[in-house]
């Protein structure tokens, strides 16, 4: 799985995770301030569970978050591809599939391979305590939204056999004062399908459409446990740029005086 969206702090409740599961569940990825005090304000607004991402490097954050009781659920680094740096790799000739951007109607195709492929993988499954058939659902609903959805990706790639979507990357496209980039969303490809060169040849052509509208780098980020994932982006020429740490706080576990 590739993905790349990051919450920034608010003090406030995560919509989508509360719809999803049921119960009040808060996003914060900024701990600057004193952790108590945040951890405070979310139980005020019957937080049940906070989810947080922090820096690989930041050893001291993520050790005072321990104290209070969160536990490291998945660890993620990002790649990175260069176009000043490195060429576009060339594409497999005679794939055994097709390759295309994707259209409405691939979004349940998609989901449901999102679905079945990715629903073991994260930080959501790690959790024994989120419903596991859930954690499923989201990814699925994922890949639907950024195959409908510009404001959660601006163009997807699929792999299609006999009419069958078989493998997918979405990607969103980012702009600042000094430079514009690409960042997948979420991809995967179907179970049965591996083997066959799917995900390399979907992240070529990929590739080949940010070089077009004059990106400076595509980016993805990937579980460093997903071990083909990291050695195709590897082959690729991507780099590893940074790395970052998923925790879960549940508040009914949490120690204030412990951690403080």
């Amino acid at each position: 799985m590739v993905n790349h969206v990051l919450h920034p702090m608010t003090e406030k409740l995560s919509r989508l995770d509360t719809e999803r599961f049921g119960f009040n569940i808060a996003r914060v990825d900024d701990f600057s301030n004193d952790i108590g005090a945040r951890i405070e304000a979310l139980r005020a607004l019957e937080a049940k569970l906070i989810i947080t991402r922090v820096d690989a490097t930041d050893l001291a954050l993520i050790n005072a978050l321990e104290k209070y009781g969160f536990c490291i659920k998945d660890i993620q680094q990002t790649y990175s591809f260069d176009f000043s740096r490195s060429a576009v790799p060339p594409q497999i000739d005679n794939l055994p599939f097709t390759l295309r951007f994707a259209r409405a109607e691939d979004a349940d195709q998609m989901a449901a391979v999102a679905q079945s492929a990715l629903h073991t993988h994260g930080h959501y499954y790690a959790d024994k305590r989120l419903d596991p058939a859930l954690c499923g659902v989201i990814y699925g609903d994922w890949a639907s939204n950024s195959c409908l959805d510009t404001q959660v990706a601006d163009k997807v790639i699929v792999a299609e056999r006999e009419r069958q979507v078989i493998g997918f990357l979405s990607l969103k496209q980012y702009e600042r004062a000094d430079e514009r980039y690409c960042a997948g969303v979420i991809g995967a490809v179907a179970v049965g399908y591996h083997g066959m060169g799917i995900f390399r040849a979907i992240n070529i052509a990929a590739l080949t459409w940010a070089n077009t509208m004059a990106a400076d780098r595509v980016e993805h980020n990937v579980l460093v446990t997903n071990y083909p994932i990291n050695r195709t982006f590897a082959g690729l020429g991507f780099v590893v740029v940074r790395s970052a740490i998923t925790l879960h706080g549940w508040l009914d576990e949490m120690n204030l005086e412990q951690g403080a």
